[in-house]
């Protein structure tokens, strides 16, 4: 599953049901100040190569938030994100790579 910046800014769960990845995609038309703009309390970029998402808003998100299978699911790659300390404690972010497409 990827959170995705379109070059119009709109923003996207993508590939939701793949638990095995995790990311943001931004187009490399779109600076960092926009991004960061458009992701709004989605997720808040830490430099040019990782963001914390919000698991508040991916659990949120509407094509997902009434999927109890897609719930318990994305709960597992929590646990696992938390393992590999993936997971802001403070904030319940979790650490996702950005991907400059």
């Amino acid at each position: 599953m990827f959170v995705r910046i379109a070059t119009d800014l709109r923003v996207t769960l993508e590939e939701p049901h793949d638990f095995k990845r995790f990311h943001v995609e931004i187009p490399r038309s779109v600076d960092a100040a926009a991004a960061s703009r458009a992701l709004g309390a989605t997720a808040r970029l830490e430099g040019s190569d990782k963001a914390w998402v919000s698991e508040t808003a991916l659990r949120g998100w509407p094509s997902v938030r009434d999927d109890k299978a897609w719930q318990d699911s994305f709960g597992g790659m929590l646990a696992y994100a938390r393992k590999k300390g993936w997971i802001d404690e403070a904030t319940g972010a979790i650490q996702a790579h950005i991907e400059w497409k």
